[in-house]
């Protein structure tokens, strides 16, 4: 292995999986430690994965492979808990009204959400709310995740949010989802409000609340989710709305071109990003 040029090595380490290569593969040696933090092997592994880069100058500096490797922030839903699997947790309580939050593993007086949108995931759960507002957020560091500072400033993907919610048949309820997009001190850059409410006897059905924000000013740094909704009726216990699959993600169309340098090769993202 010592007599191994570089590049065959790296298409050799390439076939290794990305926490094995950072675990235990880079203590080898030195030689190996330099082929596993080279750009080229991530560049690979991204390819292989289908994991991309927007086509940009300034071209990404040694170490985004890697970082998008692992992260992968521009095809995954970017919010935590997004289905209220773990309850409220990764969210932020901004409003706990009547008798607050609570989680329903089979929604109550409603239709299955899976009549109305794919379940991509078992043990999908749903968040229901109170006879006073229950409102949660939560912030998304794009940074943190991952997202390069240049593709927010100059490539500017689209930003997609969505959300599913029902009201209960036998109750009126109110729903709201407030997504803003703010620069890195915390001020808002753009804002999107949805709100909608149901009479008694209107609902039962599943509906999505979404939007895309597109050609926003440079500078977005977070995006700030926020949804919730009451019971109309002013019931004991969980009568309001209902809301779950929360999700916000990167979205390049047709003109967001992408590619990996060593390659020259172009592609389209996948739809499913």
């Amino acid at each position: 292995m010592e007599s191994l040029p570089n590049e065959v090595l790296a298409e050799i380490l390439v076939q290794v999986s990305g926490a094995d290569l950072i675990r235990s593969c880079i203590l080898v040696c030195h030689k190996w430690r330099d082929v596993i933090n080279s750009t080229h092997l991530w560049q690979i592994k991204c390819e292989k994965t289908r994991k991309f880069l927007p086509n940009i100058t300034p071209p990404p500096h040694d170490g985004n492979y890697m970082k998008l490797y692992f992260f992968n922030p521009y095809g995954r839903n970017l919010l935590k808990n997004s289905c209220a699997k773990a309850g409220c947790i990764k969210w932020r309580i901004k409003e706990d009204g009547g008798n607050g939050f609570g989680v329903e593993d089979v929604p109550v007086d409603v239709k299955p959400l899976s009549d109305f949108v794919p379940m991509e995931e078992p043990g999908v759960k749903v968040w229901t709310t109170s006879y006073y507002w229950c409102v949660k957020s939560q912030e998304v560091d794009l940074k943190a995740e991952g997202v390069e500072e240049w593709v927010m400033d100059h490539v500017k993907p689209h930003i997609q949010v969505s959300d599913w919610y029902a009201a209960r048949h036998d109750s009126g309820c109110a729903y709201e989802m407030t997504v803003r997009l703010l620069d890195w001190m915390g001020h808002q850059i753009d804002s999107h409000v949805f709100l909608k409410q149901f009479r008694q006897g209107e609902g039962g059905d599943w509906h999505q609340a979404s939007h895309t924000f597109k050609d926003y000013s440079p500078g977005v740094r977070y995006v700030d989710f926020r949804h919730g909704g009451k019971d109309m009726e002013f019931l004991p216990g969980h009568y309001g709305v209902k809301f779950t699959l929360s999700s916000v993600r990167l979205k390049f169309t047709q003109s967001h071109t992408t590619s990996l340098p060593d390659n020259q090769r172009r592609s389209k993202l996948s739809e499913d990003q």
